[in-house]
C-alpha cells in the first residue's frame, strides 16, 4: 500500500457511536472546529481538520463538542505522529511581533 494513500481519505469516527464518517465533499474547513451530524446515530459532534506542516497530510479530529477540541497548537498528525504545527516557527514569529 502506498503511504500517500493513508492521508488521502478524510475518514473519522463518530465519538458517540463509532460509525465511520467520510468528508466526501471536503466541506470541513481547516483549522476551525465545526459541527458534523453522524449518518448513523444522527447526533451532532465536533470535527477539527488540520494539515500537517511536516508531511502535508490532513487529519480530522472528532470530539463530542467544540469546547472539547484540542488546542490547535497541541494537535498531532494522525499520519506521521508529529505536531501538526511547527512550534519553533510559531515561537519565532511571535517574537517578531
Amino acid at each position: 500500500m502506498d503511504p500517500s494513500d493513508d492521508c488521502g481519505a478524510l475518514q473519522f469516527e463518530c465519538p458517540r457511536c463509532g460509525h465511520t464518517e467520510t468528508d466526501d465533499y471536503e466541506v470541513i474547513e481547516s483549522g476551525t472546529a465545526m459541527d458534523w451530524r453522524c449518518g448513523s446515530c444522527l447526533r451532532l459532534f465536533s470535527v477539527l481538520l488540520t494539515e500537517c506542516e511536516h508531511c502535508g497530510c490532513e487529519s480530522v479530529h472528532p470530539a463530542l463538542t467544540g469546547a472539547e477540541q484540542a488546542n490547535l497548537n497541541d494537535v498531532r498528525c494522525q499520519h506521521c505522529g508529529k505536531p501538526s504545527l511547527r512550534h519553533e516557527e510559531l515561537t519565532e514569529s511571535s517574537e517578531v511581533l
